[in-house]
């Protein structure tokens, strides 16, 4: 009998793992922004899902969580990956909104 592998039916921005770890680190967006040395706005919307985690990013997140860059990127591309099959259609308006987002942030 061959098994299927196991595909979820939505994956998480790594955002939600962010807030999760730094609850349960006791830290604020602030404190954590500080610690890794990133904009607190940027942390900020990473947790709100609005920016994507880069390598730099996960490599930063990684020194103070101790969770590897690796996994930081892996979710980030399941996700980008379950956004773009579920939401093909809206491709250009969460490009749009990514543009303002790093204009803001940048």
């Amino acid at each position: 009998m061959e098994t299927k592998p196991y595909i979820p039916i939505v994956y998480f921005h790594p955002g939600d793992t962010l807030k999760e770890k730094l609850e349960e680190m006791h830290l604020s967006t602030e404190q954590f922004a500080e610690q890794t040395e990133l904009p607190s706005s940027l942390v900020d919307a990473i947790i709100a899902g609005t920016y994507s985690v880069s390598a730099d990013i996960a490599l930063a997140f990684e020194q103070t969580t101790k969770i590897p860059a690796a996994y930081w990127l892996k979710v980030q591309h399941a996700y980008d990956n379950y956004m773009l099959s579920s939401n093909a259609s809206d491709y250009k308006a969460r490009l749009q909104k990514l543009r303002r987002v790093a204009a803001v942030l940048l």
